[in-house]
């Protein structure tokens, strides 16, 4: 109860690294609720870039309302500190694909636009060649390339609540479009 009436987005990253712990059961109620109904706030906070890896995934995990861009962009903020902060043995600097690689199965990349995803990861030296190629061809014509085993198929906004569809491919028989034409993009986040 104390944690509620004091909880704001910018204590949810501290309180959540306490806690250590990627069990989305073990996380206060109020944390999630913030993070379902204030996520752009949690996102847009100091704190956010001082998570710990556990912390971010209990965050990519549960944070609602925004859309994938904003998610996205911050989660490169986070990994641009994190790159900032933490060295090789050798004192190199840690690449911002190495930061957030282990994050991108949690990335909803079919939910940008095409212009976005251009300017944004595809422009990051994050991805391969091959990945970026591959997520914008769907991007432009949904289930045209394989994706990469990582890819995250969700196609909902994270700000849509309802069961997600998933963008068709022929290499994953379990998926199925949205009701609406393949072409559409009225699920995909707008500028």
């Amino acid at each position: 109860e104390h944690i509620a009436e004091h909880l704001t987005p910018v204590r949810v990253c501290p309180l959540l690294n306490s806690l250590e712990t990627t069990d989305i059961g073990l996380v206060d109620k109020a944390a999630i609720e913030m993070l379902k109904n204030s996520g752009a706030a949690v996102l847009h906070s100091d704190t956010f870039v001082e998570s710990s890896d556990d912390t971010l995934k209990v965050i990519l995990e549960v944070v609602a309302g925004v859309p994938e861009k904003l998610v996205i962009e911050s989660l490169r903020r986070w990994a641009l500190e994190k790159r900032r902060k933490q060295l090789h043995a050798d004192g190199t600097l840690m690449t911002l694909e190495e930061a957030m690689r282990p994050f991108l199965p949690q990335l909803r990349f079919l939910n940008l636009s095409p212009v976005d995803f251009v300017k944004g990861p595809g422009s990051w030296e994050l991805l391969r060649d091959s990945e970026n190629y591959h997520i914008l061809g769907n991007l432009i014509d949904p289930a045209s390339f394989r994706l990469p085993d990582w890819t995250n198929h969700e196609y909902n906004a994270r700000s849509q609540f309802h069961r997600p569809y998933r963008v068709a491919s022929p290499w994953r028989p379990e998926t199925r479009l949205p009701p609406s034409s393949a072409n559409s993009i009225s699920s995909r986040d707008s500028e």
